[in-house]
């Protein structure tokens, strides 16, 4: 195995001559049955890629992995590891037996993830559009984008020169459409900037729906991503999220387990700064990617210019209550307020890694919500003052087949609705619900009146979050996000 690393690792270092390469506008490949990601990693600048890349491995059966890049960053600017992707992947090839047992879908193949492995160039940034070839990892991004019309999520872990030689390429080679369909495909979110890359990217192709939080350098404290774990190295937010669900032990008891659990190395800083961009593309029922400003495990962010002039969406903030009960405002909470869920997950999914016995682990709950399934939001046209009922007694736990060892909760995610943030309480009327049946699986709730439903900014739209989560000691939480879009009149 270690010749054959070597050898695939040359490979995938050596650049490509640069020729024209087109981008296919008309592809009509159908639609992905999960999010398509392309992973762009300085890994081994520290621990937090390789931890991150664990938690995307174990979720790759309901990811659809397009390719996974080395890049450099500020941090490690001169070098890149493919050969420790590959590592982990090795890893993960003794556990791929037990994963397919736990699940619907299909986790890939270890061969078919080395497949799609490759290398940016091994210099700092916009260096990397100098060079006279194309990297490998821009290559088949290119290639990714162009495979399918389904938008391309590009996780940047690192720095952003792998997305920038491609954008680059095509621009300097392609048609004006072949430029245009590349970048109408592309949704990036990156953990800030951490080479120069990034900034250039989004001032010559401002079109691109670009996350990234904005702040002084090196000052990745004040970032949105480190809600994931910061709090103990940063102790920001103090009282509101619960950090013993990110410490040494806690990674210790349920992440470093198993054969691939060897591949989880300890922390440094902190726990996966990396896992933001991938939580918000996990199909879970609350994120919605397309839509930043919704919310989800990944944070939630908000344009930074309204003028349309940009699409980079930048941090904005929640109010949290925390878990000394006092009410928490900041942009670290977009992401901390959902720890217990995503930590859970990836404890039960790394159980799942242990065993092929699917009665001894923990599962997924499917959700039926008003005789609908599926991750996508529920949509509905209301009046002021009109009561509604949510029904989603249907909802099955798949380790009892049946819906009574389930928690149902409801919660109204106003921050979303609230045009200064930081009143969200003032502006917004509180939605209130009242349970139908023991369990609450079944609510109702009445909209507000027209007064305050349609004040002279418009009529509101409204979020309500539906989560689902079984009894174990580390169950998996599903959503369903119910929209609710007030129109003006009673009829």
């Amino acid at each position: 195995m270690a010749f054959f690393h070597l050898a695939l690792v040359i490979l995938l270092c050596m650049g490509v001559q640069s020729a024209p390469m087109a981008i296919d506008a008309t592809n009509s490949s159908t639609s992905a049955s999960y999010p398509r990601i392309f992973v762009v990693t300085d890994i081994s600048n520290e621990p937090d890629d390789q931890m991150s890349l664990v938690r995307l491995l174990v979720h790759s059966d309901i990811l659809s992995i397009q390719g996974i890049s080395t890049t450099t960053s500020y941090w490690l600017n001169d070098t890149t590891y493919p050969e420790h992707i590959l590592d982990v992947i090795d890893g993960y090839e003794n556990v791929t037996t037990n994963l397919n047992a736990h699940t619907e879908s299909t986790f890939p193949s270890a061969d078919s993830l080395r497949s799609v492995v490759r290398a940016g160039h091994s210099v700092y940034g916009l260096a990397a559009l100098k060079n006279g070839t194309l990297s490998t990892g821009a290559e088949l991004l290119i290639s990714a984008a162009g495979n399918s019309n389904e938008t391309l999520h590009v996780l940047l872990w690192g720095g952003a020169n792998v997305l920038a030689e491609a954008l680059d390429h095509v621009n300097r080679t392609g048609s004006q459409q072949d430029l245009d369909t590349l970048v109408s495909r592309l949704h990036v979110y990156s953990i800030s900037d951490q080479d120069d890359a990034g900034p250039w990217i989004r001032k010559n192709f401002p079109q691109i729906p670009y996350i990234a939080s904005v702040h002084g350098f090196n000052m990745y404290n004040n970032a949105a991503w480190t809600g994931i774990s910061g709090d103990l190295l940063y102790a920001f937010d103090a009282g509101g999220p619960d950090s013993t669900l990110v410490d040494d032990t806690y990674i210790r008891n349920n992440f470093q387990i198993g054969p691939l659990g060897a591949k989880y190395p300890d922390r440094a800083f902190i726990m996966e700064g990396d896992s933001p961009s991938l939580l918000s593309v996990i199909p879970n029922g609350l994120n919605v990617p397309a839509r930043p400003e919704f919310g989800g495990w990944g944070g939630r962010y908000i344009l930074s210019d309204i003028s349309g002039a940009s699409n980079h969406y930048a941090d904005t903030i929640d109010r949290v209550v925390g878990v000394s009960g006092n009410t928490l405002v900041s942009n670290h909470a977009t992401i901390w307020r959902w720890r217990s869920a995503y930590q859970n997950e990836m404890s039960a999914r790394m159980q799942w890694t242990l065993s092929s016995n699917y009665s001894s682990a923990v599962h997924p709950p499917k959700i039926s919500l008003n005789g609908t399934t599926g991750t996508a939001p529920y949509s509905l046209s209301v009046r002021p003052e009109q009561s509604i009922i949510l029904n989603a007694s249907s909802t099955i736990d798949p380790d009892s087949n049946s819906s009574s060892t389930l928690t149902f909760e409801w919660m109204h995610y106003k921050d979303i609705t609230a045009s200064n943030q930081y009143n969200a309480n003032a502006q917004i009327p509180q939605l209130n619900f009242t349970c139908l049946n023991q369990a609450c699986s079944t609510i109702q709730t009445k909209m507000p009146a027209e007064s305050l439903a349609c004040p002279d900014t418009g009529c509101q739209t409204y979020h309500v979050i539906l989560s689902v989560k079984g009894q174990s000691a580390t169950p998996i939480t599903r959503y369903r996000r119910i929209v609710l879009e007030i129109q003006g009149g009673l009829s």
